[in-house]
């Protein structure tokens, strides 16, 4: 799940409290939640660009309240865009944009530190003539060539 952080409409510490507690009641804490910065576009042009800052806090806000999977997106922070292990915290893959980094899953999708298993399961919805989901669709094809040995490992590409 994605949500946009606004600059004065959703992103103080009660209202990203309330996302997260909804979030875990209602999706659970293995669901990944997307914290996306705002950037003026068309109607409100009026309103800043979400600072970083509001989406280091609001990650770790979530990663609190047990939500395992939470990252940003729409800057660069790479510590936000990668995946950890939900059981030792490590880094299991490296994202930086559209980038893959390091990778320390096993071919079966375990942790390479503690063998927690971590299910992937990779969706693209491609638009035609969308340069950012072809770019996406390079790093799918480069985590399917990493895990094509992993039986655990689903992805589907839509």
């Amino acid at each position: 799940m994605t949500t946009l952080l606004i600059p004065g409409h959703n992103d103080s510490e009660e209202e990203v409290a309330r996302l997260c507690a909804w979030f875990v009641r209602n999706l659970g804490q293995d669901v990944p939640l997307h914290l996306a910065a705002f950037h003026p576009d068309f109607k409100m042009m009026d309103v800043a660009p979400t600072p970083a800052a509001i989406l280091t806090r609001a990650r770790r806000q979530a990663l609190r309240a047990g939500i395992h999977h939470v990252y940003t997106g729409n800057v660069d922070d790479v510590r936000g865009q990668s995946t950890t292990c939900a059981s030792c915290g490590r880094l299991l893959i490296e994202r930086s944009g559209y980038t893959l980094g390091r990778w320390n899953l096993t071919a079966d999708g375990r942790c390479k530190f503690v063998g927690h298993v971590w299910r992937v399961t990779l969706t693209l919805s491609r638009v035609g003539g969308d340069h950012a989901g072809s770019r996406f669709l390079s790093a799918v094809k480069g985590v399917q060539r990493k895990l094509a040995a992993g039986k655990r490992t689903k992805t589907s590409i839509r």
